[in-house]
């Protein structure tokens, strides 16, 4: 009997444990991340237009104490990176605003405005713990700026918004379509801390308090870089 109760708590005993390293490759399993077909991985973020709509635009929103001014670009593209062929990173940098085109940026609809990135990258991160506190895929984080440097938005009038480095911002996620040739990322940031250095009047909005803004947008392209040999689009994807 002794004999046989030993045998049942040893099997017990394995069975828990095949159970605990099942759960945890599952659990390996699930976690989301950026893949690439050769290491380091090269990504290429694209203008984001949507044949025959009119809504592909970066949209940039800060509120102040009941005011707000909104900032739009007809597109965004830029370089990324990541180091391995499946990362939990990566970063957009060399990252320009606009197609260069008049009144490729505005605020508000009407004024002229200038992005300068003056050096800042986006650090895009993926943690499951993250993922698991809502249901965004990654969060941002603003950095690599010029030393004394910030994102600058310059007004026609005068007047200059910044946006400084920051930690990791909510509000980022990614998609594949289809899978392994193009991922979307779609933004939906808030809470991003913003300066203002001109007059009421230059600024569209009382520039001295708190303001805050709020980081909107269709869908940024994201692809892989092209491969200078053969001339193919590396495969990207992220899952």
């Amino acid at each position: 009997m002794i004999r046989t109760l030993k045998a049942m708590l040893l099997a017990s005993m394995a069975l828990a444990v095949f159970g605990a390293l099942a759960a945890s490759s599952a659990h390996a399993a699930d976690e989301e991340r950026f893949h690439c077909e050769a290491e380091p991985c090269k990504f290429k973020a694209l203008p984001d237009e949507v044949v025959n709509t009119k809504t592909s635009h970066h949209v940039f929103i800060v509120d102040n104490a009941g005011e707000s001014v909104s900032f739009t670009c007809d597109q965004l593209s830029g370089n990324g990176t990541s180091a391995k062929k499946t990362a939990f990173e990566l970063e957009l940098e060399n990252i320009v605003y606009g197609s260069g085109a008049p009144g490729a940026c505005k605020v508000n609809g009407s004024t002229g405005i200038t992005v300068k990135m003056n050096g800042c990258k986006y650090n895009f991160t993926v943690t499951n713990a993250f993922i698991a506190t809502g249901n965004e895929d990654a969060n941002v984080t603003i950095t690599g700026c010029e030393a004394g440097k910030s994102i600058e938005i310059v007004y026609e009038t005068g007047c200059v918004a910044t946006i400084p480095a920051q930690a990791p911002l909510k509000g980022i996620n990614f998609h594949n379509v289809p899978k392994g040739e193009l991922m979307t990322v779609e933004t939906n940031i808030k809470g991003i801390t913003v300066h203002f250095v001109g007059t009421k009047a230059q600024c569209l909005i009382t520039p001295t308090g708190t303001p805050e803004g709020t980081y909107t947008t269709g869908n940024t392209f994201v692809t892989g870089e092209e491969d200078k040999v053969g001339g193919a689009m590396k495969a990207v994807w992220f899952e």
